[in-house]
């Protein structure tokens, strides 16, 4: 780690979630690493990245008191991190996969 800054790796996590399935690991260029942010609801952990400082969600749904789904993709903010294709894949997944539970709700 230079200045705060890491060679990320994302993988899939261990779960059952479907989304899980879908999702794509990633290895993205430095960039900052989002850590130790503070949960106010149970959440299921979809992707992680390892650093030797500990291992750290990067993608997880959590359900809110109402039953909506949240999820939560963060890679990084580096242009050239957002701009990769398996972090794009995600992104487009994850809408999908919200949205679809939001068409089945209307119908």
């Amino acid at each position: 780690m230079v200045n705060g800054e890491c060679r990320i790796k994302a993988s899939v996590a261990k779960s059952r979630h479907p989304l899980c399935q879908r999702l794509q690991e990633v290895s993205l260029p430095e960039d900052e690493l989002y850590v130790d942010m503070e949960q106010t609801c149970p959440t299921v952990t979809l992707m992680e990245t390892t650093t030797v400082e500990g291992t750290f969600p990067m993608c997880y749904e959590a359900i809110t008191p109402w039953g909506g789904k949240i999820a939560a993709y963060i890679p990084g903010h580096a242009a050239d991190v957002v701009k990769i294709p398996q972090s794009v894949s995600n992104c487009r997944v994850i809408i999908d996969y919200l949205l679809e539970d939001a068409c089945n709700e209307r119908e």
